[in-house]
């Protein structure tokens, strides 16, 4: 099984038209939030309407978990618990809230501000924010901007094997291990032209990052 991991698109079309060319080629296509872009000019009307019109031509499975440019509180009723994301609902799609079984591993897609479950030893989850004082959470200038929530549950051992995670563009390390937790972190590059992502191979035990500028790395999953 093959896990294709992104996050923090932020609208740009450009890269899920990427993501619609490339997901053929795996399992599972884990999105782990900031699928909009609420600083952009562009109506967020319109966005939503792109957005879910881009992610209909994703033919692989796909799970999607909201970040904190997609639900808002007090705002636009489509933003309210990131509602919107039921427009991306079909077969083998799932979304904020779900768990499921796939590959003989158990998912979960956590909503961004949701309340956070303790998690099974060998659960994978979606969770658009890495958890505090891990080298996922803090960027490079040293602001940590990681859950404390997340962080705690984890140095508890009640966190996931995985954590799927994004929200800090230039984390300090794109992988980092906190309690029985793997927190994994793309990053995201600004005005790329192809994300950065992370493929995870559960046959080879392998986790590898391609960044946009081309350069590799990866671990071993333990």
């Amino acid at each position: 099984m093959r896990i294709l991991h992104i996050a923090d698109f932020h609208g740009a079309e450009h890269l899920y038209e990427w993501l619609s060319r490339e997901c053929r080629s795996f399992d599972l296509v884990a999105l782990s939030g900031d699928l909009l872009n609420l600083n952009q000019n562009r109506p967020i009307g319109d966005q939503i309407d792109r957005v879910l019109s881009h992610l209909k031509k994703v033919t692989a499975p796909l799970a999607l978990s909201s970040g904190n440019h997609d639900c808002v509180i007090g705002g636009w009723s489509q933003l309210e618990m990131a509602t919107w994301l039921n427009g991306a609902r079909r077969k083998n799609v799932w979304i904020d809230g779900d768990s499921f079984e796939l590959g003989g591993h158990r998912f979960t897609c956590i909503p961004w501000g949701g309340k956070l479950p303790d998690a099974g030893p060998e659960e994978i989850w979606l969770i658009h924010s890495p958890p505090d004082d891990a080298p996922t959470a803090i960027s490079r200038g040293g602001a940590d901007w990681g859950s404390f929530e997340f962080g705690e549950l984890c140095r508890n051992r009640k966190g996931p094997w995985l954590a799927l995670s994004g929200h800090v563009h230039d984390p300090q390390s794109w992988r980092a291990k906190l309690g029985r937790t793997w927190s994994l972190n793309p990053g995201c590059p600004d005005r790329a032209a192809r994300p950065n992502h992370i493929v995870i191979d559960f046959k080879r035990g392998v986790a590898v990052r391609n960044q946009a500028s081309g350069e590799t790395d990866f671990f071993k999953l333990s």
